[in-house]
């Protein structure tokens, strides 16, 4: 387990430097809007990106990605993200 949290870690931060590394207009100073699908994915973002980043999640932590039901809102607040994170565990075909 400790194996996959620290791939998934090195995989994220591999892919946020790119959007970190940028200069940053005043639109984008609030930080680079990012959606997680899971708790555990956001909590690593965050600690990834710091303030660079504003990461919402999108299923709640007590749920099952597999027994989630996408809402209007869900799929608005995925439409504004610059970045989705998607760990593909078994059940997220709503993200499809």
């Amino acid at each position: 387990m400790f194996k996959k949290i620290v791939l998934i870690a090195s995989i994220l931060s591999l892919g946020l430097i790119p959007l970190l590394a940028g200069s940053c207009t005043p639109a984008e100073e609030a930080g680079i809007k990012v959606v997680t699908s899971t708790s555990l994915i956001q909590y690593i973002v965050e600690q990834v990106g710091g303030s660079k980043v504003e990461v919402i999640n999108v299923v709640p932590p007590n749920l099952h990605p597999g027994n989630f039901d996408v809402k209007v809102f869900d799929i608005k607040q995925l439409a504004n993200a610059k970045l989705f994170i998607l760990p593909g565990y078994p059940g997220e075909s709503w993200a499809d």
